[in-house]
Parts: C-alpha cells; structure tokens; sequence
C-alpha cells in the first residue's frame, strides 16, 4: 500500500529528489532515461534493506528512547553533549545509486 510508505515530508525530499535527478541530467546508456527517484523504502524504487543507514538517519529522531552515552574515546566528553531532542538527529538522505552491480568485480 503506496499510503503506508509517504513520510510527512514527502513532498520536500521528493522535489529535492527530482531536482537532483534533472541536474544530473541523462543517464549514459544514450536512451534519455533519468535518475530514477522515490521514496527509500518503497520497493518499486529500490532493493530491500534492513537497518541501513537511510533508515537510522531519517526516523532515528523519532524513537520514542533516546539513550545519552559517556564517550571516553579520543578523551571523551561530557555526558552533557549527548542529551538529544526531538529533532536533533534528524538528515535528509539522497541515496544515488550509480550501478546495478553492488560488489565490485
């Protein structure tokens, strides 16, 4: 059901995704073919992924459970730099996908 896979910002990311795809202009296969674009996690669009990155960065802000943490690598920090808001792990993702090919050969 294409309604389950429409994120609030819909529209944004896909005018973002539409202008990124006409800059870069046709593809090289000589067919006038575009970027194709849409929405990470509709399967039309690309292949399933479980966990990745896009997914952490886009909804990450809006787990309920923000866990703060005491980093001690590299010196650390204080525990007072990781206490997070509602908004503050929030990214806009563009996933370009310039190969079908996934390994390199």
């Amino acid at each position: 059901k294409l309604s389950s896979w429409i994120a609030p910002d819909h529209t944004a990311m896909a005018i973002l995704a539409k202008h990124a795809s006409d800059f870069a202009g046709p593809l090289p296969s000589g067919r006038r073919e575009r970027f194709r674009f849409g929405p990470l996690n509709d399967p039309r669009v690309i292949y399933p992924v479980g966990g990745g990155m896009e997914d952490w960065a886009y909804g990450g802000s809006w787990a309920p459970g923000r866990i703060s943490c005491v980093p001690s690598q590299y010196g650390g920090y204080s525990s007072q730099r990781t206490i997070y808001g509602d908004s503050t792990h929030r990214a806009a993702n563009l996933l370009v996908e310039t190969d079908y090919q996934k390994i390199p050969p």
